[in-house]
């Protein structure tokens, strides 16, 4: 009887047990179908390399249903850089993985997906279930972000000085204050008795009824969360942490902003209306004060723009708001105006060129940077109208332009503190380059570091030439030139090394710079320039090797770079 009961218990427990489980892999169902469904999320499952589900988000950015391409190759899609990291993604053996791919879209287009890996069962196989969503811009971002970091990093620091008046810092992963604006230093004076310098640890000398709150903040900060909170000891006191990433998608820095309500003490300036507002208006604020100049561009019948006190002072314009673009008074010619004019209403995502402007009654070169912005946040900040194209921009200053009075037979080459420059590119030219090689290949032969040079060159070169005009090639040029200091990083060294070719030196070794090569190949072969000229480039690379000079590193890149264009074109090829 006593085994009757004991068995009877038994199987009780595993009834019990089994509907648990049961229910446990019915939410399992409910849950995946959820993601599946959504459309946010791509959702694949790959059995050994080939694509047997998708959802409506995949087929929407790869641009086919598997009711067309039943089966299809998951390699098919990825996009060049993308099959080692896909490898690990798909490796049957492979626990949880995470990866970031490129990937060919519809019409061409090229995605970045922040991807999730998982092994799951599909009808009996093992299977790989992929949960990933869409990261284009951030990866724009980070690639704009690492290219302009150094003019981020300046920036930044000249921000937050005492005469800007801001109420907020800049403080280092650690805490630290690295710099502060002067209603920050003053608030914390008058507010905690703290002298905010940098430097400061700022949450070991603030009170324990400040600093709780602020570390609680600050901890969501440093995970890439941008928060803000609200303490009322000492005083009602609102306090907004921002994370500023760098060039990899870690926190590097965090903008601390602090702004004082009713119950501060009297002398206590709180922050003006529109910085408690909103944190645009803060960065708005920001970008008055930014050391380069910044605006943004209304584009309709006709051209008008708004920029920061440096524009303003470069083109003498007196009030904030919207000015009419006039061409006689920003553009040395009305060509110049009109290419300009052309460059924008092509309405891309965003803009790389070469621009001329008028500047203290002078022409002068500046790189355009700019980003189409949803016109209505326009229409409202600027009473714009809503049929406009706006554009945020950023002028870099580009070399100076030949002298008026240089004849058509003056030789292509000038000569300037540095060497021998390239007049279209105010890159250096080949002699010039050749003295940075051997400065750096000395250098890396005293520190033991790596040394690769890169030599590209556009291919079919001459044709493409003959067939335009000289004022349409060198802008090209001058756009090309723009196009690859955007890519390289800001120790790496750009240089004119022929009519046909460019020199990039970079401390990275043959595999690293290979990957750069590969990077700029395809940035080139997508790219539109003025006048909708589409080119390739072939890239050869070589590392310096132990005992090698300047001869032996720029032979064997030269070398590499003779194979990639003997064998088509569009191609990267390294030096044995």
């Amino acid at each position: 009887m006593d085994d009757l009961l004991e068995r009877y218990s038994q199987l009780e427990r595993d009834a019990a047990r089994w509907k648990r489980e049961e229910k446990a892999l019915r939410e399992t169902e409910r849950r995946f179908y959820a993601v599946f469904d959504n459309p946010v999320f791509l959702v694949l499952i790959v059995v050994r390399g080939r694509i047997r589900q998708m959802n409506r988000r995949a087929e929407e950015i790869l641009g086919f249903s598997l009711r067309d391409r039943p089966s299809s190759d998951f390699s098919g899609v990825l996009a060049p850089g993308s099959a080692r990291p896909a490898e690990a993604l798909l490796d049957p053996r492979s626990g949880t993985e995470t990866a970031t791919l490129r990937l060919r879209g519809a019409k061409a287009r090229e995605f970045w997906i922040d991807v999730v890996s998982l092994p799951v069962e599909y009808s009996g196989e093992g299977a790989r279930l992929l949960l990933a969503v869409d990261a284009t811009d951030r990866e724009t971002c980070r690639a704009e972000l690492s290219a302009t970091r150094a003019l981020h990093q300046s920036t930044e620091r000249s921000l937050f000085c005492e005469r800007s008046g801001l109420n907020g810092a800049l403080l280092d992963p650690e805490g630290k204050i690295l710099c502060a604006g002067g209603g920050f230093l003053r608030m914390c004076r008058e507010l905690f008795g703290l002298d905010a310098g940098e430097g400061a640890p700022l949450f070991n000398v603030l009170p324990e009824s400040a600093s709780g709150m602020l570390k609680e903040l600050w901890n969501t900060a440093l995970s890439g969360a941008d928060v803000a909170g609200t303490m009322d000891s000492p005083c009602s006191l609102s306090a907004r942490f921002v994370p500023l990433p760098d060039a990899r998608g870690q926190v590097s820095s965090v903008m601390l902003s602090l702004s004082a309500g009713e119950n501060a003490p009297a002398g206590t300036e709180p922050q003006s209306p529109d910085l408690r507002a909103s944190g645009d208006a803060l960065l708005q604020d920001a970008a008055e004060w930014a050391p380069v100049m910044l605006g943004t561009l209304f584009v309709g019948a006709s051209l008008s723009v708004a920029g920061n006190s440096v524009f303003r002072a470069a083109f003498g314009l007196e009030e904030r708001p919207p000015a009419p673009m006039e061409p006689a008074r920003f553009f040395p010619s009305g060509e110049d105006y009109d290419v300009f004019l052309a460059e924008l209403r092509k309405k891309r995502e965003s803009f790389v060129f070469p621009v001329c402007l008028r500047v203290g009654g002078k022409p002068a070169r500046f790189v355009f940077r700019g980003r189409t912005i949803d016109a209505r946040n326009a229409a409202s900040t600027y009473g714009a109208d809503e049929s406009d194209c706006r554009v945020s921009f950023v002028l870099e200053e580009s070399p100076a332009l030949p002298s008026a009075e240089a004849t058509p037979s003056a030789p292509r080459k000038q000569t300037s503190g540095d060497g021998e420059r390239d007049s279209v590119t105010g890159l250096p030219g080949a002699s010039a380059f050749e003295g940075i090689i051997s400065r750096e290949v000395t250098r890396s032969e005293r520190y033991r570091g790596s040394l690769s040079l890169l030599l590209l060159r556009i291919d079919d070169c001459a044709a493409l030439f003959d067939r335009l005009p000289e004022g349409t090639r060198n802008g090209m040029l001058r756009e090309f030139t723009a196009l690859l200091k955007a890519r390289i990083r800001p120790n790496d060294f750009l240089g004119r090394w022929r009519d046909d070719s460019f020199a990039i030196l970079t401390p990275l070794g043959a595999s690293s710079a290979l990957q750069l090569a590969e990077k700029i190949r395809d940035l080139v072969r997508h790219y539109t320039f003025a006048g909708d000229i589409r080119i390739t480039a072939s890239l050869g690379a070589a590392e310096l090797r132990s005992g090698d000079g300047v001869g032996e590193l720029t032979s064997r890149a030269s070398g590499a770079l003779g194979n990639a264009v003997a064998s088509g074109g569009d191609r990267v090829q390294g030096a044995l």
